[in-house]
């Protein structure tokens, strides 16, 4: 249960909770654009797409790159349940920077449409978010 005037916000991907916390405000990367949570929000079901989720509290903003999943909002409750889910601390951005140019070279040598290219766009989105994600937590 939320804190009065906070968000109450749990964060989780199949293996395990990134987090759950009071938070004042949400930010997800939805699949028809990205959406905000404040408290008092109106009861929503959203499909997320790979991108960055920011979340604050207080001043201080924190962000995750995700892949996809959905976010449930309801009673000041949010609740993100995703495929994968990067803290910018727990990202190395040397890694995703390679990730992202291999994904690239993967996809400039395969079918476009194929299965394998889907794959592959889906590497390169992961990458970017978290390269976005490390950028925008410094």
């Amino acid at each position: 249960m939320a804190t009065p005037g906070k968000l109450d916000f749990e964060l989780v991907t199949p293996y395990r909770r990134v987090h759950h916390l009071d938070a004042d405000e949400v930010i997800c990367p939805g699949v028809h654009g990205e959406f905000g949570v404040l408290p008092g929000h109106a009861p929503l079901l959203a499909r997320l797409k790979p991108g960055v989720l920011g979340f604050r509290q207080g001043t201080e903003w924190r962000y995750v790159a995700l892949t996809w999943g959905l976010c449930e909002v309801a009673n000041d409750r949010v609740s993100v349940l995703v495929t994968t889910a990067d803290p910018a601390e727990e990202i190395d951005p040397q890694a995703a920077a390679r990730a992202r140019d291999a994904a690239e070279a993967k996809l400039k040598a395969l079918e476009p449409g194929s299965a394998e290219a889907a794959e592959a766009q889906t590497e390169l989105e992961k990458a970017l978010a978290q390269l976005q994600t490390v950028r925008w937590q410094d």
